[in-house]
């Protein structure tokens, strides 16, 4: 491996971290890279950065959008590839028009009055605490890191045709309506579970055996969201990473329970990814140093048996039903050399 180009702004970035990398789909020589704070005051205080970086001028960045907190995820619209949509450290999303040159953003859910909000400032007369203020920012938005963004393409019959979908650390997995405003809906309210593979049961570490309260406890049972996958065929179907080691499928449809959860990971899951060519198999990567592919089918023992080469062109529903086994436990773990965090 060769290195080629070192990308660097110490005057713009200053002390702060890289935290997520994403390539434009269209202008594929167009790298993008967030940056934000590590320290543990970056939920209320400090800003963030989002660079454009060019192959053909690696000395200097494009282009510079700054933010109010610092920056956790990312993600270009595949449909609008014009529209970038930015997660933060305070629970935060925003979206930013690359075509315009403002350095604000066309849509921020921390300047949105939240779903309760405008009509408590109507009934004031237009006046509102600063209490009430911040409580309404945080009712329309997330209460903790936005770990992951996902553009969820709905199909040429729906309007808007893209939707985009973030999860964070406060447990919840939000889409957001982009007709007015940054209008939000719980898709998925992560509940904990027990992972035999866990060192420890998370149920069981909690603040409640520490003779805390029963709301404490109840907030404690909250699972911190890593990651969200779509499935491509069926955007009503997704899976979700948690820090208990697990994934959950779910369905846009029910946002109370999981449809199946799969076990296999020892430690936090960092990212998880469908295949785009063939629906059911997706893989998942974890802080347990490990990348497990799994299948939402069961698979012919024969195939789990190999070396991990094996991939179905078509699935045969006889045959598999025939000779197949559960679909919640990984096909084939990969061991690594270092701590895992992107497939």
């Amino acid at each position: 491996m060769k290195h080629l180009f070192c990308f660097e702004a110490p005057q713009l970035t200053g002390g702060l971290s890289t935290t997520n990398l994403k390539w434009h789909q269209v202008n594929q020589d167009l790298l993008c890279a967030s940056y934000g704070d590590s320290d543990a005051a970056w939920r209320t205080s400090g800003s963030g950065l989002v660079l454009f970086w060019s192959l053909k001028n690696p000395s200097h960045p494009e282009r510079a959008l700054e933010t109010n907190a610092g920056v956790s995820s990312l993600a270009f619209s595949d449909i609008y590839p014009n529209l970038i949509a930015v997660g933060l450290q305070n629970g935060g999303v925003a979206i930013w028009d690359l075509r315009q040159r403002s350095a604000s953003p066309i849509l921020d859910s921390s300047a949105q009055s939240g779903p309760t909000g405008g009509a408590q400032q109507r009934a004031s007369g237009g006046q509102q605490s600063q209490g009430g203020s911040a409580a309404s920012t945080l009712a329309s938005r997330h209460t903790d890191v936005v770990w992951d963004l996902q553009w969820v393409d709905r199909g040429p019959d729906k309007f808007p045709r893209e939707s985009l979908v973030s999860i964070g650390a406060d447990g919840k997995v939000l889409q957001w309506d982009m007709r007015k405003g940054l209008d939000r809906a719980v898709l998925m309210s992560l509940k904990r579970s027990p992972n035999p593979d866990l060192a420890t049961n998370v149920l069981n570490t909690g603040p409640q055996d520490r003779g805390a309260t029963s709301q404490d406890s109840q907030a404690f049972r909250q699972s911190c969201g890593f990651c969200v996958s779509f499935l491509k065929k069926d955007p009503s179907m997704y899976l979700v990473g948690t820090e208990d080691g697990l994934v959950h499928r779910c369905s846009t449809s029910y946002n109370e329970q999981y449809l199946e959860t799969y076990y296999g990971h020892a430690a936090a899951v960092y990212k998880v990814r469908c295949n785009p060519f063939w629906a059911p198999a997706f893989l998942t990567c974890s802080a347990d140093w490990t990348i497990k592919l799994w299948s939402t089918k069961p698979i012919p023992i024969e195939a789990r048996r190999g070396s991990g080469s094996y991939m179905p062109k078509r699935a045969d529903s006889t045959a598999l039903g025939r000779i197949g086994v559960a679909t919640n436990t990984p096909l084939q773990s990969y061991q690594s050399t270092d701590l895992c965090d992107s497939v």
